[in-house]
């Protein structure tokens, strides 16, 4: 989960950001400069900039995610292949 305000945000603080963020995992909390409570109006670039760097950010560690599992399952299996004396799979 992505938390973005404004710096000049009066409606809604940083700690309370950061409140709703520690109920989510892996959540983040940013502040666009110059902007306040209406982001999309104030910052639009900017605020796009920022949820397609975290969109990249989570789809990099998906792909990093199913990487480790699929070695950790390559891993396995010739742990078994061994115990069975069974041909190594490449």
């Amino acid at each position: 989960m992505a938390r973005r305000r404004g710096s000049e945000d009066h409606l809604s603080s940083r700690a309370s950001n950061e409140e709703i963020a520690k109920l989510f995992t892996d959540a983040e909390v940013s502040v666009i400069e110059d902007a306040g409570h209406l982001l999309p109006f104030e910052q639009p670039q900017e605020l796009t900039v920022a949820i397609l760097q975290w969109f990249v950010r989570k789809k990099i560690e998906l792909i990093l995610k199913s990487q480790g599992a699929r070695c950790e399952t390559l891993a396995r299996q010739r742990e078994v292949n061994a115990q069975m004396h069974l041909p190594k799979n490449q």
